[in-house]
Formats: C-alpha cells, sequence, structure tokens
C-alpha cells in the first residue's frame, strides 16, 4: 500500500478506535442527539430548572424517580 496512488474500495471503511458495532451505536446516539437537539428554539430554550439531590437526603430516591422494591431500585410510579 506504500507505493500505491489510486486505491479503489468498494466497501464501507470505518475508521475509529472502537469496534464496528459501538461505533455504530454511538453514531446513531448521535444523530438522535442532534436531531433532538435541532427542536429546540435557541432564542428561548426554556431547560428545567436545577435540582440537586443530596446522597444523604432521604427523599432522594424519589426525586430521581426511584424506589426501592425488595432491595432493588425499581422506577417509581404513582
Amino acid at each position: 500500500m506504500r507505493g500505491a496512488r489510486d486505491v479503489t474500495v468498494r466497501r464501507p471503511v470505518v475508521i475509529c478506535p472502537l469496534d464496528s458495532h459501538t461505533c455504530q451505536e454511538t453514531m446513531e446516539a448521535i444523530e438522535q442527539a442532534a436531531l433532538d437537539a435541532s427542536l429546540i428554539n435557541p432564542a428561548n430554550p426554556m431547560l428545567p430548572a436545577r435540582r440537586i439531590v443530596l446522597a444523604h437526603d432521604k427523599n432522594s430516591l424519589r426525586t430521581l424517580g426511584l424506589c426501592v422494591v425488595g432491595g432493588q431500585k425499581k422506577l417509581l410510579i404513582e
């Protein structure tokens, strides 16, 4: 390949430090995030207020939408 001038490749080539499957999943996530971001008006993004959750707060799991059922953390359904 050192002395080659013109190389024609008829297969898709992916140059990524990750394996092909992980790279494809990452690219799909980036595309979805870009699509979601395109729906936000940059002049008025209307972001939700920040919420600080302390580790020792007894309602911290509820704030995050979780609860403990049988020793496992599950989604809180009200």
